[in-house]
Order: C-alpha cells, then sequence, then structure tokens
C-alpha cells in the first residue's frame, strides 16, 4: 500500500469514528432535551435514530422514515367470515 493510501486510509478511519462521536453527542442531547430530532443534520438522522431505538427512545424520532417498520407476515390472511361483526 503506497503513502499516500495509507493516509487516506487513516483519515477515512477518522472521519468515521468522528462522525460516531458527533452521533452520540446528538443522541446524548436529544435524550436530555437539549436537542430535537429534526436539528440533526440529514446524512446523520440515520445512525441517530438507530441510536435513539437502541437506547429505548424510538419516541424522541419525529420523522416517521426513520422509525422501524413493521414486517409484515406474507403468509398472514384474514378470512371476512372470521372477523366479528361490530
Amino acid at each position: 500500500m503506497s503513502s499516500t493510501s495509507t493516509q487516506q486510509a487513516k483519515f477515512s478511519a477518522r472521519n468515521i469514528e468522528m462522525g460516531r462521536s458527533i452521533s452520540n453527542s446528538y443522541v446524548r442531547l436529544i435524550i436530555k432535551g437539549a436537542r430535537t430530532f429534526e436539528s440533526v443534520p440529514e446524512p446523520m438522522k440515520q445512525e441517530v435514530a438507530e441510536k435513539l431505538i437502541e437506547e429505548g427512545r424510538q419516541d424522541l424520532i419525529t420523522d416517521p422514515e426513520y422509525l422501524p417498520q413493521e414486517e409484515i407476515d406474507p403468509g398472514f390472511s384474514v378470512n371476512p367470515e372470521e372477523v366479528p361483526a361490530e
């Protein structure tokens, strides 16, 4: 690996680590109430949302695009005759 490639790899690794650190900061600030999910820069929202979900605080994610989606069982079906009448 050339010297330039090594430097680029180190730079890239530092950027990734810095991004994680910044997203962790946003998570802490959102949980404390000092920031909102809307204030997170768009490129970081996915990572911040994932961390909030890990912390059990998905209630703080105000953009439904970043909330976990329910998985639908493809084998599930409802027979209308089995549904109780209201």
